[in-house]
């Protein structure tokens, strides 16, 4: 129940921090992903990842005095890194492990000649701590994430694919 109060504020803390059109969500154990569409330049993002490493880290000071812990960040930028979510994910993947091979509590943006040298990632892993998958076994955040990748209207696609969620866990809007 500890770690979850400590995710759970984590999470609250990530909603705040990004603009109200983001999409923030927990995929699974400690990790976390952040959509963020129409970005005026990089600096945005790097400004994010940065104060996001220093949010976590205060958290986790206040939470687990005298205990090890890390941040690390991985970024994938469409269409730079790629054109699709799984493309997208997987790179940003690639990137925050990078991360901590460069030491952890830093943030990475995906390079292919650098991120080449990670063999392997968590990517469509399973994490033992999440027993019950809901929605995310059902690859309906696959599905949102694309739609929202690729959406021109991003206000109508959030309208339509929160209807989806409602129907799928049958509650109204």
């Amino acid at each position: 129940l500890y770690g979850d109060t400590i995710l759970m504020r984590v999470a609250s803390e990530i909603s705040w921090m990004f603009r109200g059109t983001d999409v923030t969500s927990r995929i699974g154990g400690d990790e976390f992903l952040v959509f963020m569409n129409n970005i005026p330049d990089r600096s945005l993002v790097e400004n994010r990842c940065a104060a996001l490493i220093g949010t976590i880290q205060s958290i986790c000071r206040e939470y687990l005095k005298n205990s090890d812990f890390t941040c690390s960040v991985g970024v994938a930028l469409a269409p730079y890194h790629g054109e699709n979510y799984k493309t997208l994910l997987q790179n940003a993947d690639r990137a925050l492990y990078h991360a901590k091979q460069m030491g952890k509590n830093r943030y990475a943006i995906y390079d292919s000649s650098v991120s080449g040298n990670v063999i392997a990632t968590m990517v469509n892993r399973r994490i033992d701590s999440d027993k019950d998958m809901g929605l995310a076994g059902n690859n309906l955040s696959h599905y949102v994430f694309n739609r929202l990748y690729e959406s021109g209207d991003f206000e109508g696609t959030i309208n339509s694919l929160i209807e989806i969620v409602g129907r799928q866990l049958n509650v109204s809007r």
